[in-house]
Order: C-alpha cells, then sequence, then structure tokens
C-alpha cells in the first residue's frame, strides 16, 4: 500500500478529526494473503460512517484526500451496497464502500459478505470496536463456488447453443456490433461458467475458482488459456464466425469432458 500511504494518511486525519467517521476496513488485494496486490491494483476500502449517502453524492470529503481526476458510483456484491469509486492525480485508483455499522452487521448476519471478507482484511480505524467483532465472527467459506444443479447446468447449455445460433444470424444480416457484443461478452460469460464446471469436476467441488474470471489464467487448465487465444474477435464478419466456432468448440468439449450429461456437443458455423 506504499503509493496510497498520503491518501490513507490524510484519511485517518479525517477520521480522528470527525465524529461521523467509525472504522475503515482495508479489503481486497492490498489486506488477503493469497494473490496480493501489486504495483497495479488498486485499494478497496469499507468506510464505516452515520452518512454514507453523503460520501457517495458529495466531493468535499474525497476532496481532502488528493486531486479527482474521476468519480462515479457503481453497485457492488457487498450486500447491494454501492462503492464511490475514484481515480487520483497520479493514476491513484481507490474504491470506497461507505455504509452504516449496522449495514455491515447485517452483511455479517446474512453471510452476504464473507467471500470478501474471508480473503483477508485489516482494519486500520476503528472507534467502534469493529475489528473484536469481525474477529468473533465465523465466516462461511463462499470462495468456493458450489456446483450448480443439473437444472440450472441443463439451461445453461441451451442458453449457450441459442445464442450461438443467434448470433451467427446477427453477423449474417451484417449487423456486427450486436453479433460481437454476443460472441465476445454474452457467450464468454456463459463459456466461464462452463470452465468453472469442468473445473470442479476436476479437482472437486471445493475447488476455488474466483469472481468473474478473476486470476482465471491461474486457476484454469492451460489447454484452456491457450484455446482462449482463439475464441476473440477482430469487427470482421469471417473472423466473428471464427471466433464463434472456436467459443462453441471449447465449450462443448468442456460439456462432454466434464460431464454434464449434454447430448448436442457439434455446431458448425459457415
Amino acid at each position: 500500500m506504499n503509493r496510497f500511504q498520503p491518501i490513507l494518511r490524510r484519511l485517518l486525519e479525517l477520521c480522528e478529526d470527525s465524529d461521523s467517521m467509525h472504522a475503515v476496513i482495508v479489503i481486497g488485494s492490498q489486506a488477503r494473503p493469497q494473490h496480493p496486490a501489486d504495483e497495479f491494483s488498486d485499494l478497496d476500502l469499507i468506510l464505516l460512517c452515520a452518512e454514507p449517502e453523503k460520501l457517495l453524492r458529495e466531493d468535499e470529503f474525497f476532496n481532502q484526500l488528493g486531486k479527482i481526476q474521476y468519480s462515479f458510483l457503481q453497485k457492488t456484491p457487498l450486500a447491494g451496497l454501492t462503492e464511490r469509486r475514484i481515480l487520483f492525480e497520479g493514476d491513484l485508483d481507490v474504491d470506497f464502500v461507505p455504509a452504516t455499522a449496522e449495514s455491515l452487521h447485517l452483511a455479517l448476519e446474512t453471510h452476504s459478505i464473507d467471500s470478501i471478507l474471508s480473503r483477508g482484511y485489516q482494519v486500520i480505524y476503528d472507534q467502534i470496536g469493529i475489528a473484536d467483532q469481525l474477529k468473533a465472527v465465523s465466516f462461511s467459506v463462499q470462495t468456493k463456488k458450489p456446483l450448480p444443479s443439473e437444472a440450472e447446468i441443463n439451461n445453461l447449455i441451451n442458453d449457450f447453443y441459442y445464442h450461438a445460433v443467434w448470433a451467427r444470424k446477427k453477423v449474417l444480416r451484417g449487423e456486427l456490433w450486436t453479433a460481437k457484443l454476443c460472441v465476445d461478452s454474452y457467450l464468454k460469460n456463459r463459456l466461464l461458467q462452463m470452465i468453472e464446471i469442468y473445473e470442479k469436476h476436476l479437482h472437486g467441488p471445493d475447488f476455488d475458482v474466483w469472481h468473474n474470471g478473476r486470476m482465471l489464467e491461474q486457476w484454469a487448465e492451460p489447454d484452456i488459456v491457450q484455446e482462449l487465444k482463439h475464441c476473440f474477435a477482430h469487427y470482421e464478419p469471417d473472423d466473428i464466425l471464427t471466433a464463434l466456432n472456436n467459443t462453441v468448440a471449447l465449450f462443448s468439449r468442456l460439456c462432454r469432458d466434464a460431464p454434464t450429461g449434454v447430448t448436442r456437443v457439434s455446431f458448425q458455423v459457415k
């Protein structure tokens, strides 16, 4: 966290001078022992405070941390909370999740924050004893996604092949933007789900696959990573069709090898 030290120092000074700031918790790569932060990592912070909405909509507090270049709001997987993502001068990207202590307690009770905190956290400011409260919590091991049901896998497979045909029609119609989004986004998300299923079949249901493809190059089989190189397209009809064929071929192979019970494993786009 060395490059973020000036921001953290100013943040802690502001917290000390404020009655409305209750705790600051570092999460993400800066706090986890597995796959720790590198020179490209951002800083993720939970700010427990009295008025989270004020921090989301006003700049006054954050302007005291550094010069803001860009700032926007985004929903998070943390119990539906919203984060404020800020790029400060010097390309220092810090994600702030303002929340009340009550919101954090609810997230702990419902285990909706376990997948984040169980990977690692660090309390760096604490006026309400949150560090002791967190130590007393037994996090559910949600870093390991459960295997989907047979019905969910069947739905995934039908969804994938349906949209493979749909994407082909879009290419032939000349709707390249729509087709490419389907091939390189929608179908890739379904392919990712199948890769996760395959890896769990190979290594066991407790095998740790990261959220949204994070660290895929490290947990997926090398041959899968190699095949992915041929599954993405340029903005050109023939190349989109080639990427579609390669995506379908990889998806189908994983269906067969997992196994998923799929019967349709052949598809060729002309």
